[in-house]
């Protein structure tokens, strides 16, 4: 019989799903390939739990493992950019999708959530340092408008992201525990940068195996 390759096994929905947590929350912390952010042991983490524990229990996948062997493949460079392109149509709608079903079922959505404020802060269009990022989204420039106008007032700033359909559906901007852990995340995120975020969600979600937090971090 012949071996079968994990790697080439591994989930296109996780993979998917790694992705888009690598392409946005990896350019803000300054790197240019995916093989070198999965290969930080922070993100790794962050890539565990939002694989094994929000993305694939929502339906039960397999391949974890194989999704993250295969990201930190060196021979196969990829580079981040082009992950970033047009985000708000192929990368960010599975994640609201499983958002939901999670949200319905009582399930924790940490992970899911600081993905998507990744996104948004990456679409304000620039980084830490004040440098340009390249943005590339049918949104983009009404997201910018949005960033620009409602800067100041964090709670006002992410509900007026939330009114952006069909993207962010009805149920997602009437969950207050969607919304709250949304506009938590791009909170820290602003505030203390992409990578002190990260450390402080891997913190707050590493009790996930042993008991599961329902929706909004209750044990």
């Amino acid at each position: 019989m012949t071996e079968v390759d994990p790697i080439k096994q591994a989930s296109p929905q996780l993979l998917h799903g790694a992705y888009t947590a690598l392409a946005y929350a990896g350019t803000l912390a300054g790197y240019s390939y995916v093989h070198q952010t999965a290969a930080n042991p922070l993100f790794a983490r962050y890539l565990h739990h939002l694989l094994h524990y929000e993305l694939a229990a929502s339906p039960l996948l397999p391949g974890t493992s194989a999704v993250l062997q295969q990201l930190t493949q060196p021979e196969a460079v990829q580079p981040l950019q082009p992950l970033t392109v047009n985000g708000s149509q192929q990368l960010l709608p599975d994640m609201l999708a499983i958002a939901e079903l999670r949200l319905a079922a009582g399930q924790g959505i940490d992970a899911l959530c600081f993905t998507v404020a990744a996104w948004l802060r990456f679409s304000m269009g620039f980084d830490a340092k004040g440098d340009t990022l390249q943005v590339v989204d049918p949104l983009a420039e009404r997201l910018m408008q949005i960033r620009l106008q409602y800067w100041e007032h964090i709670d006002e700033l992410v509900a007026q992201y939330l009114l952006v359909a069909p993207l962010f559906s009805a149920t997602l901007r009437s969950s207050e525990v969607f919304c709250e852990r949304l506009t938590y995340w791009l909170s820290y995120i602003l505030a203390n940068g992409v990578v002190t975020a990260l450390q402080t969600l891997v913190l707050e979600v590493q009790d996930y195996s042993a008991s599961p937090r329902l929706a909004g971090g209750q044990v």
